[in-house]
């Protein structure tokens, strides 16, 4: 093979490692905080085994976040 492909490909899986290391710190932090956060039903949904569970905690949440908006604007 040609050396000079061999140096694109190399510096390409380079980069890409770099991507994927970075993108596995930005879901540590993510997990981390929704683990960690004192809002009620976040790592409930983060940490639900089933996509339902996790649907159901999302829609809840997403709800309680829009009643309390829309009652303090109604204040």
């Amino acid at each position: 093979m040609n050396k000079k492909y061999l140096n694109v490909k190399n510096k390409h899986s380079t980069t890409q490692e770099a991507e994927d290391h970075h993108v596995q710190e930005d879901e540590k932090i993510l997990w981390n905080f929704a683990m960690e956060t004192t809002a009620h039903g976040v790592s409930k949904a983060a940490s639900a085994k089933s996509a339902i569970k996790r649907a159901f905690w999302i829609i809840a949440l997403v709800g309680a976040f829009t009643l309390s908006a829309v009652m303090i604007t109604l204040r």
